[in-house]
C-alpha cells in the first residue's frame, strides 16, 4: 500500500476500495486533516487496536513489534517494500500486483539460514532457547560484575565471595594479571570471566556447532540489549559517584530489566 500511494502521490480509489474491504471503518477513523502520507502509519496503529489489543493491555506490544521487526521474514518484506518503491517511483507498472501476489514475490524462496537448520539437527527449539535465557543471565552476572571491578577499581571482598560461590576456580585461575587496576584490566577479568563461563556452563558436546549462534541471539534479544545498556548506564554514573554499598546481582538484574533509556 505504501509503495502505491507513493507512486501514485495519492490514495487511488481502487486501493480506497480494498482498504474498506480488509478495514472497515479505518479510513473513515482517521482525522479530516490528515494526509496520503501518513496513512501507513495510521493504518499500523489501527491493526494495533483492532487486531493485538491482548498484546497492548499486556504491556507488551513494543516487544511484539520489536521481535516481529526482527524476524528474517519481515525483513523480506521489508526489502521487497524497498525495491518496489524505488521501482515505482521511477516509473509506474501498467498495472500493480495484488497484496497476495506481493507478498508471495516478498517471500519467494525464503528458506531457513543453513546455521539455524544445523541447530535445529542438534538441539530442539525448545532446549535452545531454555539456553539462551541461561546465557542472558550469565552474562548479566559478568556484567554486573565487570561493573563493580570498573568502578571499585579491584575485585572487592564481597565480589571475590560471590564468585568462589558461583564460579569456584576462576579467580585461582585468573590470579596474576592483576597488573593493573585500569579499565583495561577490568575489561580483560570480564573477558576472562565469559570465556569460563562459555567452557563451564555451554561447553557441552557439538557446543562449537551451536555456540555463535547461541551468543547472537543472546545478544540481539531485547533483555539481553537491555541489560548491556544498564551496564553503560552505571559504568558512567559510578565512574563519579560509586554506589555505597554495591548492589547485589539479583537487585542489580531486577534494575536491569527495569531499565529503560531515555
Amino acid at each position: 500500500m505504501r509503495a502505491i500511494i507513493d507512486a501514485e502521490q495519492g490514495l487511488p480509489e481502487w486501493l480506497r476500495g480494498q482498504l474498506d474491504h480488509r478495514c472497515p471503518g479505518f479510513l473513515e477513523s482517521r482525522p479530516r486533516s490528515a494526509t496520503p502520507d501518513s496513512i501507513w502509519l495510521d493504518l499500523s496503529g489501527w491493526v494495533d487496536d483492532h487486531f493485538l489489543q491482548a498484546a497492548r493491555d499486556g504491556g507488551w506490544l513494543d516487544a511484539l513489534h520489536y521481535y516481529s521487526g526482527k524476524c528474517p521474514l519481515s525483513e523480506r518484506v521489508w526489502e521487497q517494500w524497498t525495491r518496489a518503491e524505488s521501482a515505482w517511483t521511477n516509473s509506474r507498472p501498467p498495472a500493480y500486483p495484488s497484496f497476495e501476489e506481493w507478498h508471495q514475490e516478498a517471500l519467494k524462496n525464503y528458506q531457513p539460514p543453513d546455521e539455524e537448520q544445523a541447530r535445529r539437527s542438534l538441539l530442539s527449539d525448545d532446549r535452545f532457547d531454555a539456553l539462551v535465557g541461561e546465557y542472558i543471565e550469565w552474562e548479566a552476572f559478568a556484567f554486573w560484575f565487570r561493573a563493580v571491578v570498573e568502578s571499585a577499581g579491584e575485585v572487592p571482598a564481597h565480589l571475590a565471595h560471590v564468585l568462589q560461590q558461583r564460579c569456584p576456580g576462576f579467580l585461582d585461575r585468573v590470579r596474576g594479571g592483576e597488573g593493573t587496576r585500569d579499565a583495561e584490566y577490568s575489561t580483560w577479568l570480564w573477558r576472562q570471566l565469559l570465556a569460563w563461563i562459555e567452557a563451564s556452563f555451554f561447553g557441552g558436546p557439538n557446543a562449537a556447532s551451536y555456540l555463535d549462534e547461541l551468543r547472537d541471539a543472546a545478544r540481539t534479544h531485547l533483555r539481553g540489549e537491555r541489560i548491556v545498556a544498564y551496564w553503560a548506564d552505571c559504568n558512567s554514573r559510578w565512574r563519579t559517584k560509586p554506589p555505597a554499598p554495591y548492589p547485589r546481582f539479583d537487585e542489580w538484574l531486577r534494575m536491569a530489566d527495569a531499565f529503560v533509556t531515555q
